[in-house]
């Protein structure tokens, strides 16, 4: 009986933590805060780094959300880019938590034009590619990291 009840007091506490540790792994939601972005390109030279600002977190079935907010592009590393006359301003994109990705087009306004960032969520940061497309289709890509700042 003493044994029994050693058991249960072990798998009450393991429960307990296990519990704790899991509910607060919040870190990968998105939440209304500024999120810093580096867009890399070939041989991981960075292109361009900003701040992307959620203003809006709009729930989803599913637990999924729209978001939408507003972004600067703060520093060029290459001048030359060619989307860089179609970033900045506001954006919008869908966050899908039971796949762990997040989507954001960077030019809602208009069809042509756009750079896209998709990434993967991970604990405390995103990470994965933007791609410029036009009419034509996808022109130019590299890979990004996004993080939100403290």
């Amino acid at each position: 009986m003493k044994f029994s009840k050693t058991c249960l007091v072990f798998l009450f506490v393991a429960a307990f933590f296990g519990g704790c540790a899991s509910s607060s792994s919040s870190d990968n939601q998105i939440e209304l805060a500024d999120y810093a972005f580096i867009m890399y390109g070939t041989g991981s030279a960075k292109i361009a780094e900003g701040v992307l600002t959620v203003k809006n977190i709009i729930a989803k079935d599913g637990g999924d959300a729209s978001i939408t907010g507003t972004y600067v592009v703060n520093n060029w590393y290459i001048e030359d880019f060619g989307p860089k006359s179609s970033m900045g301003g506001d954006f919008s994109g869908d966050v899908n938590y039971k796949n762990g990705k997040l989507f954001i087009n960077t030019n809602p306004k208009i069809a042509d034009a756009n750079v896209f960032f998709n990434a993967t969520i991970y604990s405390s940061f995103y990470q994965g590619d933007w791609t410029y497309s036009t009419f034509r289709g996808p022109t130019t890509r590299g890979s990004l990291t996004i993080t939100k700042k403290k």
